[in-house]
């Protein structure tokens, strides 16, 4: 009995041993694991980020297609009241004469912002500043009315 006893201890030694060395295996997988999870879900929640965006960009585009074809179908913008601007802003064909003009630098250590206001509609196509005096003037192709 003394003997059978020693052998079972031995084994339970041993097993306990061998699961021991289970133990930081257990947990190298488990970290895997638990970041395998962190990627999976960080991928879906982008995926869903993404195709919210993708659903907004194709509704934009059926509302500027929409638009676009409002506007072919709709009647000139000629046969509107005398005196009645269609539009505030010139359209996207409209060329900038001073564009390729070369610009001439200015010593803006001397410059400093006093007051801000809106005074074009249209970009602005030319800026003339006085060589003396504090004054800058700006010309756009359509000024406010």
């Amino acid at each position: 009995v003394v003997q059978e006893k020693k052998r079972l201890v031995a084994d339970l030694r041993r097993l306990k041993s061998h699961c021991d060395s289970y133990e930081p295996m257990l947990n190298m997988m488990r970290t895997k694991y638990e970041t395998a999870m962190k990627e999976k879900m960080m991928l879906r929640l982008e995926r869903d980020r993404l195709a919210a965006k993708v659903a907004a960009f194709e509704e934009q585009m059926k509302q500027l297609e929409a638009a676009r074809a409002s506007d072919t179908a709709s009647p000139p913008a000629a046969a509107t009241k005398r005196g009645a601007r269609s539009s505030s802003r010139l359209p996207d064909s409209c060329i900038n004469p001073y564009h390729s003009r070369p610009a001439t630098e200015a010593p803006m250590e001397r410059w400093g912002l006093s007051k801000t206001f809106q005074a074009h509609n249209a970009a602005i196509s030319a800026i003339a500043v006085h060589p003396s005096r504090p004054v800058v003037a700006t010309a756009s192709d359509r000024s406010s009315p």
